[in-house]
């Protein structure tokens, strides 16, 4: 249907729409129908563009480009077995890869149903130091017990859109998955966690807001004895805590306003992760910390001018368990410059200061300041008249300070220069130039400066649309200390290839050179050649 549309279309464009109804009444007036539909059809064609799926299925349903099985599979947005990452939440499941199922049902954009389940730790029966049988290595190995993970969400809403969702998790240690003897170094856990979050949009989508609250349960040894009493019977028969039980919370707020028309948009949020918060199901949370954040860009003279900024502040030990206290403070402000016909401009600048306050016998503290500062300039440009020659300049400084106030601190300066001018010919055919220059300062307790030098060289070449080509030379010098030197060759084919691209086959040849001079120590010098083919089918 769509490949008779776009005929109907062509002929409307080349003889008219009179002359094509008048045509098709004669000799084909079954496709009349086809035609008073065309220019409806091409519009739905491009509102679904932008589209929000599942949530506009009914519009391509009404095309002809979605089928009865298709918009099954729709409803959908994620689902997996074997090795899986679910992505419920950032503080409930995220970040953890298991072996087992998930599945995510969002019929419509309106009711939301999702859950996964798995092994998300095995079990490893072995204690102390052991040889690796592969490569005879001395392993340091701790014994882990064999964890179940099992979560759940339901609400209503898209994922992406407004909504209300609801999110539990649990999991636990297989106390029988370790004999008794290695049990005895480590403790099975198990974990309960509920967490609520919503999102809701407002003035056509401008104002945004959105919160989460969850909680958590976590008993880090099961073995411990239980606290029968001490909590309600009902509650008791569901959490069984035990001692070692502990409970916290996380929260996070955030407005965000979005002005299209005035081209300004502001956040502001604030974040909570209490000290004894814990998901088995996110294992690289950051816990013990409270923030507030507030980021702010506006653009001018049709955007051609970008001014922003934000402002942070975090700080730590909220429970006040540990001996030390962090508060970091900190801004930003960028500037970005965009005029048609000149060089790109960005700028940032960023000071963050840090203070730690550390309670022994007295309390004293502890402060440095970071700043950083970037510019960066890009412009592409036609070198000759008949634009066969184009060429494009990038030219970026980076500057990182740190200082501080304590006696035998250690602080750096570190600063790069980067310069990169690429041509590219009407003919498949670029070549690139780059160097940097890299200044490293260390103070404190002893003193270093370092410079290191970057060159590189290189030229790609692209033959009958399949055949890629390349030759690459660099040198690198570190003051007159040591220095390297290489040149490297690439060629890939492409044997075969389908018309949209999901079927190939690459056939690659590397080869490099490289020479390593160290004027200090020679036994570290080298000088090698390296060569590799490699072959590549998707099919």
């Amino acid at each position: 249907q769509i490949s008779k549309l776009e005929d109907l279309n062509e002929l409307k464009d080349r003889i008219g729409i009179d002359m094509l109804r008048d045509s098709l009444s004669r000799y084909a007036p079954e496709q009349l129908k086809d035609l008073d539909g065309l220019e409806s059809k091409l519009t739905q064609l491009k509102e679904l563009t932008e589209a929000k799926i599942p949530e506009d299925i009914d519009k391509l349903k009404n095309t002809g480009l979605l089928f009865g099985a298709e918009s099954i599979f729709l409803n959908f947005p994620s689902f997996g077995i074997g090795n899986i990452t679910p992505n419920f939440s950032e503080y409930i499941l995220s970040g953890l890869t298991m072996n087992g199922a998930m599945a995510e049902f969002n019929p419509g954009g309106l009711l939301y149903l999702a859950g996964a389940f798995g092994k998300s730790q095995k079990a490893v029966n072995q204690f102390g130091v052991i040889i690796d049988p592969l490569t005879t290595d001395s392993v340091n190995v701790t014994p882990t017990y064999y964890r179940g993970l099992y979560s759940a969400r339901a609400g209503f809403g898209r994922n992406d859109g407004t909504h209300i969702f609801l999110t539990g998790l649990y999991a636990n240690d297989d106390i029988t998955s370790l004999n008794d003897s290695i049990s005895k170094q480590v403790a099975p856990q198990s974990n309960y966690v509920l967490g609520l979050e919503g999102k809701i949009s407002f003035l056509e989508d401008k104002l945004t807001i959105l919160g989460q609250v969850n909680g958590s349960s976590i008993t880090e040894d099961e073995r411990a004895s239980s606290t029968e009493g001490l909590i309600p019977d009902q509650l008791n028969s569901i959490v069984s805590p035990k001692t070692s039980t502990h409970l916290d919370l996380t929260f996070l707020g955030k407005a965000m306003l979005n002005l299209p028309k005035s081209d300004f948009n502001v956040s502001l949020s604030t974040q909570y992760v209490g000290p004894g918060y814990l998901s088995l199901g996110t294992p690289f949370l950051r816990t013990d910390y409270l923030k507030y954040e507030a980021i702010a860009e506006q653009k001018f003279l049709s955007r051609q001018i970008s001014v922003g900024g934000f402002y942070r502040t975090e700080s730590d030990n909220l429970a006040n368990l540990k001996s030390s206290t962090t508060v970091s403070n900190g801004f930003g402000l960028k500037l970005g410059l965009n005029f048609k016909g000149l060089p790109f401009i960005s700028m940032n600048y960023s000071p963050i200061s840090q203070e730690s306050s550390y309670r022994t016998d007295s309390v004293f503290t502890l402060k440095s300041t970071t700043t950083s500062l970037g510019i960066q300039a890009s412009y592409s440009y036609p070198i000759d008249k008949n634009s066969s020659i184009y060429g494009s300049t990038t030219a970026a400084f980076n500057k990182q300070s740190q200082e501080n106030n304590f006696e035998n601190s250690i602080g750096f300066d570190n600063s790069v220069l980067f310069l990169n001018q690429t041509l590219s010919f009407a003919f498949p055919l670029t070549l690139s130039f780059g160097v940097s220059v890299n200044s490293l300062a260390q103070t404190g307790l002893v003193d270093i400066k370092s410079d290191i030098l970057d060159v590189n060289l290189g030229a790609t070449y692209t033959a009958f649309q399949i055949w890629d080509n390349g030759i690459n030379f660099y040198r690198q010098s570190t003051n007159s200390i040591d220095s390297k030197l290489g040149v490297g060759l690439s060629s890939s084919y492409r044997v075969f290839q389908n018309k949209d691209g999901s079927k190939y086959g690459i056939i690659e040849l590397r080869g490099e050179k490289n020479i390593y001079d160290n004027t200090i120590d020679k036994t570290l010098n080298y000088d090698e050649m390296l060569g590799r083919i490699t072959m590549t089918f998707a099919w």
